[in-house]
């Protein structure tokens, strides 16, 4: 009853703060609460409560809801509908959506993912977006956005126990090496570095088949906290790096060919970046060893797998340069 009542109030003054018949938490977000809720009038929709933190700054309700009205203006409907959002509360009502998680990738899982992307930057070039969380917009920004992060865990991975003390070890030992070397191959690249305003990209931003449904023979995407302008080479590598649900490498050429009509350069580019993008991703990976990302999960009420193990999987592909190109 407590619960109803919290969500009656959230709902306070908005278009739909009448009596709830029924609700549910979702179950799978890591950075938020996510409620299935039902009225009374038989109105069914979405509540999303972000996460706050004086140490994570990010306007992940704005950035999202931005994203879905823009998309949604354009006549895309392979997403939720963005309905009221309410920055002071940050909450944000969306349209229900069924569907079930997609556990196995296909190709018709990827090609709608990337009818999805074209769709999203067919002629539009106007800046009413912002930059995407981390987008990089030169080569240099890929240095400093992994440096920055790991230069966070080295330093705020406390030493609470056995698993965080490894953890620490992996940063300093396995990951921070890799970094320097990794620096000295790469720092010819940087006269690539300013990447052209055309070739920038909207991006939805952690991107993949983790953040989808799918419902009858249609792919749904959902969650764009992070979405923005940013680098297609950077949209292509995360696509393809993200550990949740690993698309097959099979499907590289296929996205890559697509993209290449957005940025002719981006096979070129997107070779340079790759891993420095799996490097990122073992830092995002070993992010629920930081104490506001613990609190970020308590509240979404998320439980984490063993994040060190997966982290030195993503590292040992990076150490046997394992690359989606050469499949």
């Amino acid at each position: 009853m407590s619960e109803q009542l919290g969500l009656e109030k959230l709902l306070h003054n908005t278009p739909f703060a009448f009596p709830i018949e029924d609700f549910r938490l979702l179950k799978g977000g890591a950075n938020n609460r996510v409620y299935d809720i039902q009225f009374s009038s038989k109105d069914r929709i979405v509540l999303k409560q972000y996460f706050q933190h004086p140490l994570d700054t990010r306007k992940r309700l704005e950035a999202e809801y931005a994203f879905l009205t823009f998309a949604w203006e354009k006549g895309i409907r392979s997403i939720p509908k963005p309905l009221f959002c309410d920055i002071q509360k940050n909450i944000g009502l969306y349209s229900f959506i069924e569907g079930v998680a997609i556990s196995k990738v296909e190709e018709k899982h990827v090609d709608a993912a990337i009818d999805f992307f074209l769709v999203l930057n067919h002629e539009y070039k106007e800046k009413k977006l912002p930059k995407a969380s981390e987008g990089c917009f030169s080569l240099q920004e890929y240095f400093q956005i992994l440096e920055k992060r790991l230069f966070r865990l080295q330093k705020e991975i406390p030493d609470l126990d056995e698993t965080h003390q490894k953890a620490n070890e992996f940063v300093r030992e396995e990951l921070f090496p890799q970094w320097e070397t990794m620096q000295q191959k790469l720092s010819q690249a940087l006269s690539y570095n300013q990447i052209p305003e055309t070739n920038l990209c909207i991006s939805p931003s952690d991107f993949g088949f983790h953040n989808a449904l799918y419902h009858n023979n249609n792919t749904i995407f959902i969650d764009f906290e992070y979405a923005g302008w940013d680098d297609p080479a950077k949209m292509l590598c995360d696509f393809f790096c993200q550990p949740k649900i690993p698309i097959p490498w099979k499907y590289w050429k296929k996205w890559q060919n697509a993209l290449s009509k957005l940025d002719p350069a981006i096979e070129e580019r997107a070779k340079i970046v790759f891993p420095l993008m799996q490097m990122k991703w073992c830092c995002i990976i070993l992010n629920s060893f930081l104490p506001v990302e613990k609190e970020r999960r308590a509240f979404a009420l998320s439980q984490q797998p063993n994040q060190l193990e997966i982290a030195k999987k993503m590292f040992q592909k990076i150490q046997n340069e394992e690359v989606p190109w050469h499949t």
